[in-house]
């Protein structure tokens, strides 16, 4: 055999040895490397803490309750005040809201918020809004052959500057949710309608 031919033999079969030696390196790296899913579950966040997210920031926890029922907070009504006579485009007024905790049990501190509907024929508009939101002290419990706890918060509202304007106001006590009470679904009342005509003074 001739020299050149064993050289070029002997680098040939280098090479090809390299070659098969990186291969099985790689393939050992591959299968040392965690395997990924395209698809990966998402992280569960535990249920104490979404709890924890939702409560309203500054709000101290519910008064503990020993009685077979739970606090229940009501709206008993609506009052107003402000200018004399019917109302006007463009002046304040004050809208009461009186609530009552018809259960057995104090009902903490809680928020209530205020919301108005505006209805204004002549430019087609009909819009909910926000008016206000109030931090309420705690309402104690009614007594056995004692009238309801009752308390009142109060919103001041600037009507708009329209010819012709209804105003209708909604109240909602504990809209955050933080107190658990005896019946839910009673947290809610709509005012009557309340218009503001220029020409009516």
């Amino acid at each position: 055999m001739k020299p050149k031919t064993f050289v070029v033999m002997v680098i040939v079969l280098s090479v090809c040895l390299v070659s098969v030696l990186s291969y099985g390196q790689r393939q050992d790296a591959i299968k040392e490397a965690p395997k990924r899913t395209s698809k990966q579950a998402p992280k569960r966040v535990p249920k104490q803490v979404l709890k924890a997210k939702a409560k309203p920031a500054g709000l101290p926890e519910q008064p503990k309750c020993d009685k077979p029922a739970l606090p229940d907070i009501t709206i008993e009504g609506f009052k107003f005040s402000g200018p004399a006579g019917p109302w006007q485009p463009g002046k304040q007024y004050g809208i009461g809201v009186v609530l009552k905790n018809i259960g057995q049990c104090e009902s903490g501190v809680f928020l209530a918020k205020l919301q108005v509907r505006v209805q204004v024929p002549s430019e087609n508009k009909n819009q909910l809004l926000a008016a206000g939101t109030k931090r309420v002290s705690s309402i104690q419990p009614r007594k056995t052959g004692v009238s309801p706890g009752t308390s009142e918060i109060w919103f001041n509202y600037t009507t708009g500057n329209y010819a012709w304007a209804q105003y209708t106001f909604t109240a909602t006590t504990d809209y955050t949710n933080h107190i658990e009470e005896f019946d839910e679904a009673n947290n809610s009342k709509t005012s009557i309608d309340q218009v503001a005509d220029t020409y009516r003074r």
